[in-house]
């Protein structure tokens, strides 16, 4: 089960990555390899769902087995329709040899890539109302951001960020089963759990209780927040806003710290910069490169982290929420390596 929720993890970010390429018009950064990634991902993620974990769900989830079933088949049936996508526009040559001039533009936007999307509005808009009529019925949220990938400016961008949140919103729903609570902690590990991240996703629950009792959070924000470790990756959910994630991956030495609120992201990309990362500010978020298989530095991102949910509100009214709570009561309980960073988060 590690290895599905592996590759949804996987796709999702690729899916993620092509949204913000297109809306950025990094078009360099698209061509047929990434697109043809993306495909296999999703082939492997769907296969694997659909003749494994449709079964062993309805085992574990008899009483609401034909809820889960509807909910898994209208996921699939929009991954299906985006490899269409992705297939025809690689099969009839849409995407240029040499990108990023204006033609591609013109074609994302209003010529054939475009229609693509365009073309079968009414289906997608169905598959739309599908998947979150049942995500708000197992998960309490919706899946995607948009009603429909023709509300976004860029068609194709809009569907694919909106998938990539579906895709999270499963990979979450087959953690919950598939992960076993950490005790003590806000925090799931699976089977082939790294141990250096399950004491990091411990550390970071600790420091989200300490934030949550001086009152740092929005009752909101604080119930949403959860961690999954898996074999090389920490997952955290900090916040309740649709898609408030991060994603350290420890293989590859990144970070990805997925928030709409520029604000926000600056101040984030500002201080994990401060413990050692080279991050830069996109559309989506904040990404950095530098994350080490180190104690310590986990420790700092975590900490970090732990500042990040119920920011927004923090930065508006910066008295109101922080008090005398950064004198005496945060350099109690962090190590000194995290003073002068937290510090930091007080200026802002």
């Amino acid at each position: 089960m590690s290895e599905v929720i592996s590759t949804l993890l996987k796709l999702e970010e690729e899916l993620r990555n092509l949204a913000t390429d297109i809306q950025t018009e990094r078009y360099d950064r698209i061509d047929m390899n990434r697109l043809e990634k993306i495909i296999d991902l999703i082939s492997d993620a769907r296969d694997y769902i659909y003749y494994n974990v449709c079964k062993e769900l309805s085992l574990i989830y008899p009483e609401r087995g034909r809820e889960v079933t509807k909910f898994i088949n209208s996921v699939l049936e929009l991954l299906n329709s985006f490899t269409e996508k992705l297939d025809e526009i690689i099969s009839e040559g849409l995407l240029p040899e040499e990108v990023g001039y204006s033609s591609f533009k013109y074609s994302l936007t209003r010529g054939s890539i475009y229609e693509l999307v365009k073309e079968q509005e009414e289906y997608l808009n169905t598959l739309y109302n599908d998947v979150n009529t049942y995500c708000r019925k197992l998960l309490k949220t919706k899946c995607t951001f948009l009603d429909s990938p023709m509300e976004g400016k860029i068609p194709l961008a809009s569907l694919s960020n909106d998938i990539s949140s579906t895709v999270h919103r499963i990979a979450e729903f087959l953690q919950r089963f598939y992960y076993k609570k950490i005790p003590n902690t806000i925090c799931y590990a699976g089977k082939d759990a790294d141990p250096l991240l399950i004491e990091a996703c411990k550390k970071w629950s600790e420091f989200v209780e300490i934030n949550h009792s001086e009152g740092l959070y929005s009752f909101e924000d604080y119930d949403a927040l959860e961690g999954f470790v898996t074999k090389d990756r920490l997952i955290l959910r900090v916040g309740s806003s649709e898609g408030h994630a991060t994603h350290i991956n420890v293989s590859e030495g990144t970070l990805d710290y997925y928030d709409t609120d520029y604000d926000v992201n600056e101040t984030i990309h500002d201080l994990l910069e401060r413990v050692g990362l080279d991050c830069e500010i996109h559309s989506k978020g904040v990404s950095c490169t530098g994350v080490k298989r180190d104690k310590d530095l986990l420790t700092k991102i975590v900490a970090i982290l732990s500042f990040a949910t119920s920011m927004d509100f923090r930065l508006e009214e910066p008295e109101r929420y922080w008090g005398e709570f950064m004198k005496d009561k945060i350099r109690e309980v962090l190590s000194e390596e995290l003073k002068e960073v937290i510090k930091e988060i007080k200026k802002a």
